[in-house]
């Protein structure tokens, strides 16, 4: 009876142990299963997606004349310039 009972305390205590720590954590295991749902509900939503046909235009717009811009790139010999000004400082 003594060993039985002895046993039965040991599993009492793990059992509110482990409810103890879930309701701790209650709100983050709330967080998770939304967020469980949501991208469930989002794999739902992304396969209806691949059910339509689509355009390669819609991909791949034809590119028009306006939309190009033009930069003008000016070289300039810097790494010159600097070799000159420091053989001057040496002399």
């Amino acid at each position: 009876m003594k060993k039985k009972f002895k046993t039965l305390c040991k599993l009492m205590t793990a059992i509110v142990t482990v409810g103890g720590i879930l309701y701790v954590a209650r709100d983050q295991i709330k967080a998770i299963i939304d967020k469980i749902k949501e991208v469930s509900s989002n794999d739902e939503a992304v396969d209806d997606d691949f059910d339509e046909p689509f355009d390669d235009d819609d991909i791949f717009p034809e590119p028009t004349e306006d939309d190009r811009d033009y930069v003008s790139i000016n070289i300039t010999n810097d790494d010159e310039t600097e070799t000159a000004s420091k053989e001057d400082e040496a002399e």
